[in-house]
């Protein structure tokens, strides 16, 4: 149920309108890829950030090999494949998504220059889980705001960032979805995931919510 504040899979990795979804409008232009194409990542090189998977972690340069021993498609998933407007050649797109999770991957070549994983309606006590895996592994978050909708990122020397987002679900108690993204800085900024944005997001997000019976 596509009802908080982070995006599913498919529309990210289309539309590229970062954690806005159903709690408010985008707004027409901060929505919107400049379209020029977005520039090459910084680095490939693996940094400080990993996107902690069941069975490892992926870490920006991976390679599709790396992705699909981490995140093999599950049986009946959508496939993802079209790269978003503005991610032009080298720049790739490919993942899956279901009812319940999606995965997904930009490419700079054959390299991983971002990967976002998104878990919809799961219990509070799993979020937290997370979010104590995540600190844990990283330490202290640079960035971690909200309550009804939470944002925390992660920043490294390389130009790399870490965006965990958990949101509540306004249709079910005690339910929240839950996106963690990877990425080089550019291509994170094109896809709306960075502070400037996640306050603004926040703020409208976590009003509409409160309005809610």
């Amino acid at each position: 149920m596509r009802t908080g504040a982070c995006v599913g899979l498919a529309i990210a990795l289309t539309f590229a309108v970062g954690c806005s979804s159903e709690t408010g409008p985008p707004s027409s232009k901060e929505s919107i890829l400049p379209t020029d194409s977005v520039a090459a990542p910084a680095s490939l090189a693996p940094g400080d950030l990993a996107l902690i998977a069941p069975t490892g972690e992926l870490q920006i340069g991976a390679t599709v090999d790396d992705v699909e021993r981490l995140f093999p498609t599950p049986s009946g998933a959508f496939a993802l494949r079209e790269a978003p407007s503005g991610f032009s050649e080298p720049y790739k797109a490919r993942g899956y998504e279901n009812y319940r999770e999606g995965f997904g991957v930009i490419l700079y070549g054959d390299k991983v220059a971002l990967a976002m994983r998104r878990m919809e309606d799961r219990s509070q006590q799993e979020s937290g889980n997370i979010r104590a895996q995540y600190i844990t592994r990283l330490g202290p978050p640079n960035y971690d705001r909200g309550s009804e909708i939470q944002y925390l990122f992660w920043y490294d020397q390389r130009g790399q960032r870490l965006m965990l987002c958990i949101t509540k679900d306004p249709t079910a108690k005690d339910r929240v979805d839950i996106t963690v993204a990877l990425g080089d800085v550019a291509v994170m900024d094109a896809l709306r995931m960075n502070a400037f944005f996640a306050d603004q997001d926040r703020n409208v997000g976590e009003g509409l919510l409160k309005k809610k019976p």
